[in-house]
């Protein structure tokens, strides 16, 4: 029966196809497409497709109920319609991707196609009312134009659109970019770090370094940050700042954040069966993790697997992750977190705009004072000012404080002596793997080695 039915189905669409043109939004924009290079070639136009998509949609979809996201999608493609000629073609594709046909009439060349790409944001960032309230989004914009040397179809030219849309999402909102070979290279090369940093996740080439911190009146360690690195087997050690952003882009630092907490856990775990005592371990979450509905029970589960208790953890966010509306699901999981008994860490405080109130209000335990800050303390002054200030705000708020990438002696001694409880750095110790880690606690805690440490408040 459903052979039967899929047959019919298939005729049924075969004929549809021959009078009113294919349903599917994919191959109708295909066939204006090819309809429109046919013409080029007697008409001397060119054909134009423009891929548009919302900005941060995955956080839309996470904070808006399905009315809003459909109401949303409904305006935009009735916005992106409204000024258009009677020959330009625009459908809805995946989720929230738009494509726009370009009609020959227009004529557009690189200068003509800008204005029109800017028109289409322009109309899309007008506010959206949603109930009392107004909803502002905003498009990336990716575009191909066809090429005379080449016989592309329109299938070929909606993946370049496609390609440049990637392209300008990965250089920030609201970016244009026009389709080039060397974007798709620069896109391939992007998609084969992706695929490799997700098996690396797996099979546990990217895990946690660890780096020292120091309670600067005890000269004892007061904890360790785990920090993701990756020993690539061909490539050699690949920067964070390489593989993280596109992790972040493709919505996978979910996977690689558990793998950091099970790391760091585990290693805690080693650590005090080895008779080597570390009061915490820092873990850093990214605002797509801290919105995981299933956060706080993830880390229970993870705690008690290890037999730790929760003050063993600390949880680090940065400071821009804070800034938010109390209605936010980050600001809910920070009070659950802090409910159970977990520390949370501000990090690179002094960059972004939190308030008093708002680490007041989110049980912020301890703010880590950003290096841009720390690095010269001890003998520029305009740095000393900011520092001071900082380690005053704290103080009046009860709140511990951590200088980051300390990388001399004398930095550290500056910040000991004005109020800084902590501190991390080279100067103290690199990131470390976990038995290295071992390694340097031992040799930190023997007698001898303890004694000949320098010490910071004098």
């Amino acid at each position: 029966m459903r052979s039967f039915l899929h047959h019919l189905w298939t005729r049924i669409t075969a004929v549809l196809n021959v009078f009113v043109g294919p349903t599917d939004p994919r191959e109708q924009i295909i066939d204006a497409l090819d309809d429109t290079l046919k013409r080029r070639y007697y008409d001397c136009y060119n054909a134009i497709v423009i891929v548009a998509e919302i900005d941060n949609f995955h956080d839309l979809r996470r904070t808006r109920n399905g009315k809003d996201i459909r109401h949303v999608l409904r305006v935009l493609e009735d916005r992106l319609k409204g000024d258009l000629l009677i020959r330009d073609v625009v459908r809805r594709l995946d989720g929230d991707q738009f494509v726009c046909v370009v009609s020959p009439l227009r004529g557009l060349v690189r200068a003509g196609l800008l204005d029109l790409t800017m028109m289409i944001q322009d109309k899309a960032a007008e506010p959206i009312p949603l109930g009392d309230e107004e909803l502002q989004i905003s498009l990336s914009l990716g575009c191909a134009i066809s090429s005379p040397e080449q016989q592309e179809d329109g299938e070929e030219l909606l993946e370049s659109a496609r390609v440049a849309q990637i392209e300008a999402a990965n250089q920030g909102v609201s970016m244009i970019r026009v389709y080039s070979t060397e974007m798709k290279e620069r896109i391939d090369a992007r998609r084969s770090l992706l695929a490799e940093a997700l098996r690396a996740i797996k099979t546990g080439e990217i895990h946690a370094y660890f780096q020292p911190q120091l309670c600067l009146s005890t000269n004892e360690v007061s904890g360790v940050e785990a920090l993701a690195r990756w020993n690539h087997k061909i490539r050699g050690v690949i920067s964070p700042a390489e593989f993280l952003p596109i992790l972040e882009e493709a919505g996978m630092m979910r996977q690689l954040g558990l793998a950091m907490l099970r790391d760091s856990l585990r290693a805690l775990r080693k650590w005090d069966d080895a008779n080597v005592h570390v009061p915490r371990v820092s873990v850093n979450m990214s605002a797509f993790e801290l919105r995981d509905p299933n956060l706080v029970d993830i880390i229970r589960l993870e705690l008690d697997a290890f037999d730790l208790t929760p003050d063993r953890l600390v949880i680090e966010i940065l400071e821009t992750v804070v800034a938010r509306g109390a209605d936010d699901p980050i600001i809910r999981n920070l009070h659950a977190i802090s409910d159970v008994g977990c520390n949370i860490d501000l990090d690179d405080f002094g960059t972004g705009h939190a308030a008093i109130t708002t680490i007041q209000n989110f049980s912020v335990n301890r703010i880590k004072i950003d290096r841009s800050f720390v690095s010269h303390v001890d003998v520029d002054e305009s740095q000393q000012q900011m520092v001071n200030t900082i380690l005053m705000v704290a103080k009046g708020l009860s709140i511990e404080t951590l200088a980051e990438g300390v990388e001399t002696t004398s930095e550290i001694q500056h910040m000991a002596k004005n109020g800084c409880g902590h501190a991390q750095g080279f100067a103290i110790a690199r990131p470390l793997p976990p038995a290295e880690t071992l390694t340097w606690l031992r040799d930190y805690n023997l007698p001898q080695v303890f004694a000949q440490r320098p010490r910071y408040l004098q």
